[in-house]
């Protein structure tokens, strides 16, 4: 496993996963499709973690195609969440932390708005409730149908 650089923030428009713009090429490329091709070739699996943050438990729900991960990706959540990690694009995810913690939020910042999250690279998505994680499994297994169904018609 790498050490998160490219964290893609996303939303959720009508039980639909979009990506948040975040204003880098890098994000552009397609290669988050690309990672979802191999965790539905390996098989989703879901888990949680837990981090800490001003001394409270916050708990993180995450999906992968390797239970594993849930444990080897907590240390990186627990630095995302106290925004020690340089990505290319911030991930608001501390923000978001602050915002579940009922914490004071910078005036400039509305990442703390987004729903989950994607860590192309290590293929590894997250949510802050288990309401979001049920929804981003619903909309990942709505992609990996919708590619299916093109899968067929191309035959």
């Amino acid at each position: 496993m790498n050490p998160p650089y490219y964290i893609q923030r996303c939303l959720f428009r009508d039980g639909k996963l979009v990506y948040d713009y975040m204003g880098s090429a890098e994000f552009e490329f397609g290669d988050q499709a690309k990672s979802l091709k191999r965790m539905f070739d390996k098989g989703l699996v879901t888990g949680m973690t837990t981090i800490v943050v001003e001394g409270e438990p916050v708990p993180v729900y995450m999906i992968a195609a390797d239970k594993r991960l849930f444990t080897q990706y907590q240390p990186h959540l627990q630095q995302l969440a106290q925004d020690k990690v340089r990505l290319k694009e911030r991930s608001g995810f501390d923000t978001a932390v602050m915002n579940v913690l009922g914490l004071p939020i910078p005036s400039w910042s509305d990442f703390y708005k987004a729903d989950a999250w994607f860590d192309f690279p290590n293929e590894v998505l997250w949510a802050l409730s288990e309401e979001n994680r049920q929804t981003l499994m619903t909309a990942l297994k709505d992609i990996k149908k919708k590619w299916a169904l093109k899968a067929k018609e191309k035959q």
